[in-house]
């Protein structure tokens, strides 16, 4: 799984889990549950959080490959961050403006934000460490 993830095109992660992410929230019900079927209260904020975690995530990791073995510019990260900022706030208006069966929501916007600072969070304080590990170690693995 490593070896995947260490070789797969630098962007083509994040481009697979925005796509997921268009796909999950412009949809009219991508997950094909039926209407009788009820997660508790907030369920879809836990999901929009879960999301916008894993976007930011995907982001850092590509950007990392990308400039291994340097460590991450301030300037960058925050363009990336605003970035997935600007994605939510996006498929929130796609939402409401776009869809007969969806709305837009700033509750859901907000769970978005969330999800991409703890994405922040958890890459710069247990992620990277062990991306840079892998990299360091594959780069090792190439050059003999």
């Amino acid at each position: 799984m490593k070896r995947f993830l260490i070789n797969i095109n630098t962007g083509v992660s994040t481009l697979i889990v925005l796509l997921l992410i268009f796909y999950a929230t412009l949809s009219p019900n991508p997950f094909h549950l039926s209407e009788s079927t009820k997660l508790f209260p907030g369920a879809d904020k836990i999901v929009h959080l879960i999301m916008f975690m894993t976007l930011t995530i995907s982001a850092l990791f590509d950007y990392s490959k990308k400039t291994f073995p340097h460590h991450l510019k301030i300037k960058i990260t925050t363009a990336l961050i605003a970035g997935c900022i600007v994605i939510g706030g996006l498929i929130e208006i796609l939402q409401e403006f776009l869809t007969a069966s969806r709305s837009g929501n700033f509750l859901d916007f907000y769970a978005d934000i969330a999800g991409i600072l703890i994405g922040l969070l958890l890459y710069k304080f247990f992620i990277e460490k062990y991306i840079r590990e892998v990299l360091k170690s594959n780069r090792k693995r190439n050059t003999k």
